[in-house]
């Protein structure tokens, strides 16, 4: 009976070890955050001070609309009484402006494994205010409860690099060998307005549902820095002359695009 026992425990030992041992740890994947605005203009009204905060509670939101201007900004009576058990305020302002000033947007948020990562661009537009202004951009959030980073960047919006016809030439889907395509069998047109339009010519890929936007049609992009969203879908991507490398780096799952620009096909 001893013997028998003995024998049971190891047993449901060595069950539990191999389950341990087959426990893969989910890695966390950045992701672009929905936002609202509530409002945003020309005149925040408190001290003249740039203004970088998240609201997590009713009284504090309660306070900031009786001591600043954004109340007659604000469109939408649901916005005074808010449910912060669902959302939190993210309130951006920067500092007064002489006449003609400009504004500030926060351009994505994005959320970390262990923080949030604001993104905030006082360079999109000016304004033609004729007196001192402070903008101001006040959005809503998912209630996320994690520290909260504002990061200030140059907007890139605009940048005639992008503004090309680009040919998928090459993908690898994560661990498998890269596919090979033919010049037209995808095609990412960059337009004006972060606007990027897709001709897919090509259906016979079994890893061609794991490219970007694998539809034609009409998507958005947005760019700062070395990072691009296609479709509020984060990714990194680098030129080198005339080729366009556009990665998704998660580990073992990672997916990689090499674009050749249009006019250089000739000489590919």
């Amino acid at each position: 009976m001893k013997k028998l026992i003995v024998f049971a425990g190891l047993f449901l030992v060595g069950v539990a070890c191999s389950s341990d041992d087959n426990k893969i740890e989910k890695v966390f994947e950045p992701r672009q955050v929905e936002m609202e605005t509530m409002a945003q203009g020309d005149y925040f009204g408190i001290s003249g001070e740039g203004e970088f905060r998240v609201i997590r509670e009713q009284s504090e939101w309660d306070d900031l609309l009786d001591n600043s201007h954004i109340r007659s900004y604000i469109s939408n009576p649901l916005f005074f009484e808010m449910d912060f058990t669902q959302f939190e305020i993210v309130v951006v302002s920067d500092i007064e402006k002489l006449p003609g000033g400009g504004s500030i947007d926060i351009v994505y948020i994005i959320e970390n494994e262990k923080n949030v990562i604001v993104k905030v661009d006082g360079l999109i537009k000016g304004n033609e205010a004729l007196r001192t202004n402070q903008p101001f951009h006040i959005v809503k959030i998912p209630k996320l409860s994690k520290p909260v980073v504002f990061e200030l960047v140059e907007s890139n919006l605009t940048d005639l690099k992008f503004r090309e016809i680009w040919n998928l030439r090459e993908f690898s889907p994560g661990l498998a060998p890269y596919h090979y395509y033919e010049v037209g069998d995808i095609r990412w047109i960059f337009t004006e307005n972060n606007q990027v339009y897709t001709e897919v010519n090509h259906d016979s890929s079994d890893y061609h549902f794991k490219i970007p936007m694998n539809v034609s049609g009409n998507y958005t992009y947005t760019i700062q820095g070395d990072s691009i969203f296609l479709n509020s879908q984060l990714y990194q991507y680098k030129i080198m002359g005339d080729t366009l490398i556009v990665h998704w780096d998660v580990p073992a799952d990672g997916i990689e695009l090499i674009f050749l620009r249009e006019r250089a096909v000739a000489n590919f």
